[in-house]
């Protein structure tokens, strides 16, 4: 068993999270000229979307076609070819690469009128030729800003829609030359210029602004200060710090691996210094990155097209995802706390919550975020909201330090810092999203969506459960290989059919592929989060991928709940939302107990097994069976207590006698 050390050595080293937190704001480019051609593309890239934001969006082909010419040049300006290798000059590749993004985008604007008469029959050998240094470049710029997976898949794609009278039986069609495939992306507004590279080139920038703001301004120190003032004097105070935290900045940064990575590197020392095992510690920061995209109002990147797609106000999506993700982080919390307690491991801290709190963390932390919160539920568009919330937060941020007096980053500073934050960002979501919608627009142009739909629901064979089974493998296989969104997207656009044709509600199979979609990360074999966890903690992944399992495994059971009981989804009558919330909250309560195997002391497998039964009946939204999954997990508690004492009793008589 640890001990507890009441040290500072046992507490996260909050100056230097906050400067891992804010090192994105950093440009390590050296050379001089292209630090300036850098800054200069970057500034303008937070200035357009800005511009459009307030005084109203351009054509769609022209709004996308200008953003993903800022995303590709500064995609080739900041990612290396080979991603192990760090980035301090622009090579003379990708300065060519950049001149062929710029030109094969801005190109659209120019043609604009005559794409829009005749979209296929207007073709010039320019556009010819341009469309295919687009594509190649939206390849190699998704290849390096999110691995290989997605290129490949958009190789198959192009591959399935040249070659379609060579598949076999229902999966064959009637082919397309590559001159149709290839103009049909480039020129066509449901090809590259669809829908996922319209949000990306609205909603999901302005939101990129807007965490790159909070990361400017020191919300990263709120999110650390709130995290110590919420846990301090808790059993286990450094683990649920990371729990806190990580949910704070994953709701901003919206991936479970920049998080982990983030995070992780001061959250997961500070664990294993105060008895959490390697394991164990490194589970903790990846369960806890990874449930930062399910916490309401701002959610990841996916919720923002899951309402476009939809065609539903995000608040709605907002409110949904509450019962939800609390239920995600009442697991995550109680099984830290079990494990602090099975490791005897003490409150870290002593004092009042009085002494980490702090007014300017609070604000800068609760002031964009209730602003982003107010103009949401008002009516208002997402991105409004956005930019009301980065006025808000810049300008607390100077009042709070001029008043503070502390010395104070200049506006200049202020406004590099935000644009290559963003721009690191907003690179990785276009051209994730604009391989996605490659993929999307294959999908749809051969027919194959509709296809694997109709195999899903003839497999399920009207059986719901099994639909919903096989479209939660299908989501954590995607999730292997691809970003959160990515997977979402690919998901949704093939299996959400499927389970609508079942008879789900729209947002509920949506929400439910999205669910999975997130704990991807966090599911082995292939699991990002916890191999990038693992290695911060230097602990095998397998057993840092079983203890995230234990520790997140209410998650797994939750989406299943909701899409039998809309109530968790804060929907229908108020008593009913009530009740299956408690009961859900009380059976994860069991579940989590059940996976860690401890209470008072450890338990033995017969009763975890009637605890985890006891809690799925509890989740299972049913009254008769909560009560009986009531009635036999409080007996069971009861007798594991009693027995416990009795033993206590027993073990304090025999050392009275020795």
């Amino acid at each position: 068993m640890a001990t507890n050390k009441n040290s500072p050595a046992t507490q996260i080293d909050l100056s230097k999270a906050v400067d891992a937190v804010e090192a994105e704001t950093n440009l390590e480019i050296k050379q001089s000229l292209w630090r300036t051609i850098i800054i200069v593309i970057a500034i303008g890239l937070v200035g357009f979307h800005l511009y459009t934001t307030i005084f109203g969006i351009f054509p769609a082909l022209i709004q996308r076609s200008i953003h993903l010419a800022f995303a590709l040049s500064l995609c080739f300006a900041l990612t290396p070819a080979v991603r192990s290798s760090s980035r301090t000059k622009v090579p003379w590749y990708d300065a060519i690469l950049i001149v062929l993004s710029l030109l094969t985008t801005l190109y659209i604007p120019y043609v604009h009128d005559q794409v829009l008469e005749n979209p296929l029959l207007w073709v010039s050998p320019v556009d010819q030729v341009f469309s295919v240094i687009l594509l190649l470049l939206i390849v190699e710029a998704g290849r390096r800003a999110v691995g290989w997976t997605f290129p490949l898949m958009v190789v198959f794609f192009i591959a399935y829609a040249y070659f379609g009278p060579y598949f076999p039986g229902i999966w064959g069609h009637q082919g397309f030359s590559l001159s149709v495939i290839l103009q049909s992306l480039y020129h066509s507004s449901n090809g590259i210029w669809g829908m996922m590279l319209g949000i990306s080139a609205t909603i999901l920038s302005i939101f990129a602004i807007f965490g790159a703001t909070l990361i400017a301004i020191g919300a990263g120190e709120s999110f650390f200060k709130i995290s110590q003032m919420l846990t301090r004097n808790s059993r286990g105070g450094t683990a649920k710090v990371s729990i806190v935290s990580s949910g704070l900045f994953g709701m901003i940064s919206g991936s479970a691996v920049s998080n982990v990575v983030t995070t992780g590197n001061f959250t997961i020392p500070a664990m294993k210094r105060t008895g959490f095992s390697n394991s164990f510690s490194g589970a903790t920061e990846a369960v806890a990155s990874t449930g930062g995209q399910l916490v309401p109002p701002i959610l990841g990147a996916a919720a923002f097209i899951m309402a476009q797609i939809l065609g539903i106000d995000y608040s709605t999506i907002a409110i949904a995802t509450i019962i939800p993700a609390a239920l995600y982080y009442l697991g995550a919390y109680v099984g830290v706390d079990l494990e602090a307690r099975k490791r005897g491991i003490k409150a870290q801290a002593k004092g009042n919550w009085k002494d980490d709190f702090s007014w300017s963390s609070i604000l800068l932390f609760i002031g964009p975020i209730g602003v982003f919160a107010y103009f949401l539920f008002a009516g208002y568009t997402p991105s409004l909201g956005g930019v009301w919330a980065i006025v808000v937060g810049v300008v607390l941020f100077f009042i709070l330090r001029f008043r503070s007096g502390e010395k104070q980053k200049s506006p200049t500073q202020m406004g590099l810092g935000v644009a290559i934050a963003s721009a690191r960002t907003v690179l990785q979501i276009a051209a994730l999203l604009a391989c996605a919608q490659i993929v999307v627009s294959l999908i749809s142009m051969t027919g194959v969506g509709v296809k694997l739909s109709a195999f899903i629901i003839e497999f399920a064979q009207q059986n719901l459960f099994l639909g919903l089974l096989l479209t939660a493998i299908v989501c954590i296989v995607l999730g292997m290989g691809l970003p959160t969104t990515a997977a979402y997207v690919i998901a949704a656009s093939v299996l959400g059919p499927a389970l609508i044709q079942l008879g789900l509600e729209p947002l509920v199979a949506h929400l439910f592929i999205f669910y999975f979609a997130v704990i991807s990360t966090i599911t082995p074999p292939v699991c990002a989060a916890v191999f990038l966890a693992a290695g911060l903690a230097k602990a095998h992944w397998w057993k840092t991928a079983v203890d995230a399992l234990k520790l997140g495994l209410a998650a797994f059971v939750v989406p299943f709940a909701f899409v039998y009981s809309e109530s968790l989804l804060w929907m229908g009558p108020i008593p009913e939302r009530i009740l299956s919330t408690v009961t859900a909250a009380a059976g994860v309560v069991l579940l989590t107990i059940a996976s860690i195997g401890y209470l008072s002391r450890q338990l033995p497998i017969l009763f975890r097994i009637v605890l985890a039964i006891s809690g799925l009946l509890l989740v299972v939204p049913h009254p008769l069976y909560s009560v009986i999954g009531l009635i036999v997990g409080g007996i069971t508690l009861a007798i594991h207590l009693i027995i416990g004492k009795r033993r206590q009793a027993e073990e304090k008589l025999m050392n009275a006698v020795k």
